[in-house]
């Protein structure tokens, strides 16, 4: 039987002793304090202003001038000729290819409620003026009278280029008391406004206007606005 051969002996471990560095211990210089500082104050300057600053560049205010074509203006300047709420609507309304070439079976009218359409007028002179209230400053707009001409409407049998003003329920005609006058052009017969009144208080309102608007296509010139 072979066996290994025993280990060789080994000496034991030793350590030296580290000798400190030559070279002394560390020296720290102190911070020397440096003279104060001197800072100077700014000096000031005027405030900055935008280009376009509106409380320098803007115009100064300027008084409030009375306009001369409010409904009151117009009436101190020797009174109107007549005054009342309407549905005013301009022009015709558009028909689609199918109302036009096929009346018979798509004849069906526009509408809409008066609420939607209702306008001050006020004719005075040859101009019939149009607001949207009767204590606005000035007119949305001024209908010459001159060439125009007036269309009592039949309910029963409407005008094509006209609409239903607050229809009843279930026949597309006006309710009861809805007056509607058209104006025509008088070189060619076209619409141009369509004036719906309430008669419930007044029967005789949408008659006045046509008067009114009669008498003033015979006066010569209109306001100028």
């Amino acid at each position: 039987m072979n066996l290994a051969p025993p280990a060789p002996t080994v000496e034991s471990a030793s350590a030296a002793a580290i000798l400190p560095d030559s070279a002394g211990p560390a020296i720290v210089n102190m911070v020397q304090q440096g003279g104060s500082v001197r800072v100077s104050v700014a000096q000031a300057v005027d405030p900055a202003v935008p280009f376009d600053n509106p409380r320098v560049f803007a115009p100064a205010p300027q008084p409030e001038v009375e306009s001369t074509i409010s409904v009151a203006a117009l009436r101190e300047a020797g009174g109107s000729d007549f005054e009342s709420y309407a549905a005013i609507l301009r022009g015709a309304p558009e028909k689609n290819f199918l109302k036009t070439c096929l009346p018979c079976i798509y004849d069906e009218r526009d509408f809409v409620s008066f609420g939607e359409a209702r306008k001050y007028a006020l004719i005075k002179g040859a101009s019939c003026f149009v607001f949207n209230e009767d204590t606005d400053p000035s007119p949305l707009y001024a209908i010459p009278l001159n060439d125009l001409y007036t269309i009592l409407e039949d309910p029963d049998k409407p005008d094509p280029g006209s609409v239903t003003i607050s229809p009843e329920l279930n026949t597309n005609k006006p309710r009861k008391g809805m007056v509607t006058v058209l104006l025509k052009y008088k070189n060619n017969s076209s619409q141009a406004f369509q004036f719906t009144f309430d008669t419930l208080k007044d029967p005789s309102l949408a008659n006045y206007f046509i008067d009114a608007v009669d008498k003033a296509g015979k006066k010569a010139g209109s306001i100028p606005v």
